[in-house]
């Protein structure tokens, strides 16, 4: 698994549209998320990986069935992801958003 230190988060209107308002894995953030992330992963953990997003975090956990020993990988979400969350809950108007996701090495 090689995911990249920084990820490019560009959550479109069709994310937007398709998200589902207070669900950690499927709302616009995440739909944009797991497209961003994608293509740094084999085929075996693209069917196997889980991702979360809640205000400033975005966690990738991969189950790890021969040692039965989760992995998960934080990133740091942008504080303008913040606002979008709570809007896109509360069902108001968002509009689509860049977002640049920095790998949390404290973690």
């Amino acid at each position: 698994m090689q995911l990249p230190i920084t990820l490019d988060i560009d959550v479109t209107q069709e994310d937007i549209e398709k998200g589902i308002p207070k669900s950690v894995a499927s709302c616009p953030i995440a739909l944009a998320s797991k497209r961003a992330l994608e293509p740094h992963m084999t085929y075996e953990e693209r069917e196997e990986y889980r991702i979360s997003v809640s205000p400033g975090v975005l966690l990738v956990y991969f189950p790890f069935r021969e040692v039965s020993v989760p992995c998960e990988i934080r990133y740091m979400l942008p504080s303008q992801s913040h606002d979008f969350i709570y809007g896109f809950d509360k069902r108001e108007p968002v509009e689509p958003i860049s977002l640049v996701a920095s790998f949390d090495q404290e973690w």
